[in-house]
């Protein structure tokens, strides 16, 4: 009996284990495809996320050292240089393009990421670059003897044949292995009659590996990054062992782009991701082989400790399962309903708020088939200072009346005070034009007992009210627009999103514009500039985050300006959105710059005088050791300033104008070559000194020295 009673004990006690087992080993398997499946996709995110952040990168240096650089000194009426001068004049003169060889010499001399400068005249054919003489692309492809002038500049000739302008930068590889970065050069202003194309502009990169530096060893080192053009490889960087031309183009071709790609090639498993350049044709590209399902689960972090918790854990559920066997007693239906009754209130004491408010807004009583949500906001700057009983009493004057006036009207809603002191109802309707007249009645039914002002915003009707109240988050959002629109306003939804989702920058030209109010000291001007960008903010809808930027630029050119001028200013060291939030208005944004501006004038009056004596002195030996070639253009450059600023301090410090100074230094400079050398002829000076014709130059002399340059130079010799 004893053995009987035994046996049948350790039959139960096997099942239990076996039980136990199959409980233990599902639950590790589970475990391990979970995290295996969880350091996939942290793989990918880190794939994601190098990508996002290196392209975003690449696209930046781009920008800030190739497109940017040649833009500036291209596009003629954006800033004019002796590079636009070359596409604009029609001149063939060798001291013109030695003066172009010249500037693009120095800029070459300068840079850090190309080696040379070429540009292409379309109209005439015409090369001419930092290391090379002018020479037309029709002699180069005409002549065997140039043939590496034509490797050199392969990619513009290659362009050329194509007779398609390109429509936007692109980079390129020669037969010389050299990287080139072609920019289209168009005249902005003769896009009426359809003439815009001028050449093209070529920057030959110094280090292309250098330029586009990827750190890919920080991502993986058995990882490969690309850059492709539209039909073949630019550059690799990472491990050499990469995929055939036809397999990558063929990727890029049938898969979208910024999306993990996994695809088997040659019984290998890879891992592809790639993003098109939006500013030119370029492509880039990172690969790697993917890691099989083991290689994912060993890689995993914490793996054995996950393992010993789950191990744990199964032990502890037949612990208790074997426990809860052994009692006499079941809990009774009352106390499990008083358990789930402490548990729910114990999840609501812990629910947001916004999930409250939800709950709130849902309990609405239903007559109509349409929804809508509205909010009602206080003029910030009137609340402001009140205590917290006068606040109370205000909004709960508030829901009362737009209670009252909904009753009126018989429609159910339900309205609350929200903590930042704004109301929201949301309302119950049967057609749309209920909420319009709604909305509309309620700015004079509220000035009847107070003088705050509101901004009233709402959606636009609903067929349920889950979507409706679902749309707070939305509403909530825009009310944003407060700071841009101020008091009062009606605004509602639809309209303000599409607001918000507006690209388009409110000023490109901020950063000049105020650095010339401010280099002048017309503040009135700058001021006016301000108030007119703030109505054209509003009357054309730009974005709160386009404003903001603007803001930045404004508030940025303005510490700037002040921080050269070596001032202690009164703007704070915060970001603009946390001086922003302290602000009721744009109109006091203005304000402060206004008064900041004013109140260190004259103190930048002073500087500004000081600073003109300062650099005049640099300017005229700026003038004289470059007197062959100077211009006024070419000075402001040089020291960072207006032409028109250069031109009228010259003018108050000299007493007379740039071009009449220039013109007195040229002719006595000419004096100097005929002293020093009498070989020059008339025209060889007259060039040199930069004149057009040689007899314009001698009447020039004549106008100054009272005999021509030829018997000046007679009487000279006859001397001698």
């Amino acid at each position: 009996m004893a053995f009987r009673n035994f046996k049948q004990y350790f039959n139960k006690e096997r099942l239990r284990v076996i039980h136990v087992s199959i409980i233990t080993l599902a639950v590790i398997i589970a475990i391990t495809v979970l995290f295996s499946i969880m350091t996939r996709q942290k793989a990918y995110n880190k794939i994601d996320n190098f990508m996002n952040e290196t392209t975003i990168a690449l696209e930046q240096k781009i920008d800030e050292y190739l497109y940017t650089y040649l833009q500036n000194n291209l596009e003629y009426y954006i800033r004019p240089s002796n590079y636009s001068l070359y596409y604009e004049s029609q001149n063939k003169d060798l001291s013109f393009y030695f003066r172009i060889q010249i500037s693009l010499l120095d800029s070459v001399r300068l840079a850090d990421y190309f080696t040379d400068i070429a540009l292409y005249r379309a109209h005439d054919s015409n090369l001419i670059s930092a290391l090379n003489t002018p020479i037309t692309l029709d002699r180069i492809m005409r002549n065997d003897f140039l043939e590496s002038l034509a490797s050199y500049y392969e990619s513009i000739i290659n362009l050329v044949k194509s007779n398609t302008p390109p429509d936007k930068p692109q980079f390129n590889i020669n037969s010389n292995n050299e990287m080139t970065y072609i920019y289209p050069v168009h005249n902005i202003n003769n896009w009426r009659i359809g003439e815009t194309y001028l050449g093209l502009a070529t920057l030959y990169l110094k280090d292309p590996a250098s330029f586009f530096d990827t750190k890919i060893e920080q991502l993986n080192s058995n990882g490969t990054f690309l850059i492709t053009n539209n039909d073949k490889i630019l550059l690799t960087d990472g491990d050499e062992n990469t995929l055939s031309n036809e397999i990558i183009f063929d990727i890029l071709t049938n898969h979208s782009e910024k999306s993990i790609i996994n695809k088997k090639i040659h019984s290998t498993n890879y891992i592809y991701y790639y993003v098109k350049s939006p500013s030119s044709n370029i492509t880039y590209h990172y690969y790697e082989q993917a890691p099989g399902f083991f290689e994912y689960i060993f890689s995993a972090e914490y793996l054995s400790i996950i393992y010993i918790l789950a191990l744990l854990l199964v032990i502890v559920i037949y612990i208790l399962i074997c426990f809860s066997l052994k009692l006499k007693s079941i809990v009774s239906f009352n106390q499990l309903k008083a358990v789930e009754e402490y548990k729910l209130s114990i999840e609501k004491s812990n629910r947001p708020q916004i999930e409250i408010l939800k709950d709130n807004l849902l309990s609405i009583d239903t007559n109509y088939k349409n929804y809508s949500l509205i909010i009602f906001e206080p003029d910030i700057s009137f609340i402001k200072d009140m205590s917290k009983s006068q606040k109370e009493f205000f909004s709960k004057a508030i829901i009362e009346q737009v209670e009252k006036t909904l009753q009126q009207m018989e429609l159910p809603n339900v309205t609350t005070l929200q903590p930042d002191g704004f109301v929201i109802t949301i309302i119950n309707h049967e057609i749309a034009i209920s909420i319009r007249e709604f909305v509309n009645k309620m700015p004079s039914i509220l000035s009847n007992f107070t003088n705050c002002k509101f901004n009233i915003y709402y959606t636009a009707p609903f067929s349920s009210k889950d979507k409706a109240v679902d749309a707070y988050p939305r509403l909530r959002n825009i009310m944003k627009y407060s700071l841009l629109y101020n008091y009062p306003n009606i605004l509602s939804l639809d309209k303000l999103e599409k607001v918000d989702n507006n690209t388009k920058a409110v000023d490109t030209m901020v950063l000049d514009t105020i650095k010339n109010y401010l280099m002048e000291l017309d503040i009135d001007k700058l001021i006016d500039y301000l108030k007119e960008k703030i109505h054209s903010i509003r009357t054309n809808g730009y974005s709160y985050n386009q404003t903001i930027d603007y803001l930045n630029m404004v508030f940025c050119s303005i510490k700037n300006y002040f921080m050269d001028k070596s001032l202690e200013y009164d703007f704070d060291s915060g970001s603009i959105l946390e001086q922003l939030n302290q602000l009721n208005s744009l109109e006091e944004c203005i304000n402060i710059i206004e008064q900041t501006l004013n109140t260190y004038k004259d103190i930048l009056v002073e500087n500004n005088a000081l600073s003109n004596k300062k650099n005049m002195d640099s300017i005229l030996k700026f003038i004289d050791d470059n007197i062959e070639e100077v211009t006024l253009s070419a000075v402001a450059d040089e020291f960072n300033i207006t032409s028109a600023h250069l031109s009228r301090t010259f003018k108050d410090n000299m007493g007379i104008n740039f071009s009449e100074y220039v013109t007195e230094k040229k002719l006595i400079r000419a004096t100097e070559l005929l002293k020093e050398n009498t070989d020059y002829s008339i025209a060889d000076i007259a060039n040199k000194l930069g004149y057009n014709t040689a007899s314009y130059f001698s009447s020039k002399f004549k106008d100054r020295f009272g005999v021509t340059p030829g018997n000046y130079k007679k009487n000279i010799l006859r001397n001698k």
